[in-house]
Formats: C-alpha cells, sequence, structure tokens
C-alpha cells in the first residue's frame, strides 16, 4: 500500500499516484490520498485512488480503512 498527500515537498501526490498506476509493475498496489484540500470531490475527479482520508483525521478510522485496503 502507498500513502501519499495531496500536497508533498517536491511536487504533488496527484502526480506520483498516476505515475503508480500508469506501470504494469505497480497499477495493482492500494493507493490512498490524504490531504487538507477542502473538495476532495476535485482531488477524486483527477485519481481514482482506492480510498481518500481528509486531515486531519482519527488514527483509529485511519488505521481501520488502511486495514480494509490491504486485507
Amino acid at each position: 500500500m502507498v500513502i501519499l498527500d495531496i500536497m508533498l515537498p517536491d511536487g504533488n501526490g496527484i502526480d506520483l499516484y498516476c505515475e503508480i498506476k500508469s506501470d504494469y509493475r505497480t497499477d495493482d498496489i492500494p493507493v490512498m490520498m490524504m490531504s487538507t484540500h477542502p473538495t476532495m470531490g476535485d482531488v477524486r475527479k483527477k485519481c481514482q485512488a482506492d480510498d481518500f482520508i481528509s486531515k486531519p483525521f482519527d488514527i483509529d478510522h485511519f488505521m481501520g480503512r488502511v486495514s480494509h485496503l490491504v486485507s
């Protein structure tokens, strides 16, 4: 599993998501996107990540979603 923030210090998570999903060697790896972005709907239009979570988040809720993706 890969967990990406939309805002990265040297780029953005959506671009990295696209790289992961466009490579046949990594396209089956689940990807969760996280962001403080106020309109997650806009983010969902740009990528079809396996899950999205808004920050701040409850760690128990986050861990439950991660467990669901990797099980």
